[in-house]
């Protein structure tokens, strides 16, 4: 049987303490379990490392790189990408949560599909802190073209945004 390819899982925080230990939990409970997870704080000044060390103490695939001085999220994205280790790589933000097959339908869709360079997914707005329960998680090939049209488009479920 062939070992499944390592995937790192950049996670990004800042002052998150209500959000990080959920966003970590779905982490922990992915259907895929070869993964290297880096959780990159930017200087958080509220109890988001307290959540953090939590996890951390309990999942072995967890590392924390912390910041003492804030250095915005563009120089936190760039220094997670000196961090993989893994075949594949995702960006995370500490407020997300993800569906529990999340990795594994990237994995499954990117070792199925060896000339695709990058992949996207969809999200769900959860309303008044409720998240929203994603109903389905699947891979879906697109061309260049959508690709451009949804970067460039505010509301399209590809968009121009940070953490898309």
């Amino acid at each position: 049987m062939t070992q499944e390819p390592l995937v790192t899982v950049a996670v990004l925080s800042h002052n998150l303490e209500g959000y990080i230990g959920h966003s970590l939990k779905t982490i922990n409970k992915q259907t895929y379990r070869n993964m290297d997870i880096v959780i990159l704080d930017d200087a958080s000044t509220d109890d988001t490392l307290t959540e953090i060390n939590h996890w951390v103490a309990r999942d072995n695939r967890m590392r924390l790189i912390k910041n003492n001085k804030r250095r915005g999220v563009a120089t936190m994205r760039n220094r997670a990408l000196k961090e993989i280790r893994g075949k594949y790589f995702i960006f995370v933000d500490g407020d997300d949560q993800l569906a529990p097959a999340f990795v594994e339908t990237l994995v499954k869709g990117l070792e199925e599909n060896p000339d695709v360079d990058i992949a996207s997914v969809g999200f769900s707005w959860g309303a008044s802190g409720v998240p929203k329960k994603a109903n389905e998680v699947k891979f879906r090939r697109i061309d260049r073209a959508a690709m451009f049209e949804g970067v460039t488009h505010r509301g399209h479920v590809i968009s121009g945004m940070v953490w898309s």
